[in-house]
């Protein structure tokens, strides 16, 4: 990838989805609308999935409760940076 690519069309996740203080995990901000809301429509349902994990397992250890929780919090995060890519496209038309 380019220095001209990475700043036009690859668009780093937010800093809690990066784990680090460096930015390395990127998406293609110009890939169609379709795939992007498919990609955040599945991380959504997987956030819940984790969810619901943790509302029917009886005596999860605390330490896997906050693993999952964090899990799904990424998750969720990733999707409304995805979401919000698309949002501003349809904006500024």
């Amino acid at each position: 990838m380019t220095d001209s690519q990475s700043s036009s069309q690859f668009v780093p996740l937010v800093k809690r989805s990066q784990c680090t203080s460096m930015n390395v995990l990127y998406f293609d901000s110009t890939a169609p609308a379709k795939n992007l809301l498919d990609c955040a429509t599945k991380r959504i349902y997987l956030a819940g999935d984790l969810s619901t994990i943790v509302n029917e397992v009886d005596n999860l250890p605390t330490k896997a409760i906050k693993k999952m929780v964090l899990a799904s919090e990424l998750l969720r995060s990733d999707s409304l940076a995805l979401i919000e890519t698309v949002q501003n496209r349809y904006r500024s038309k």
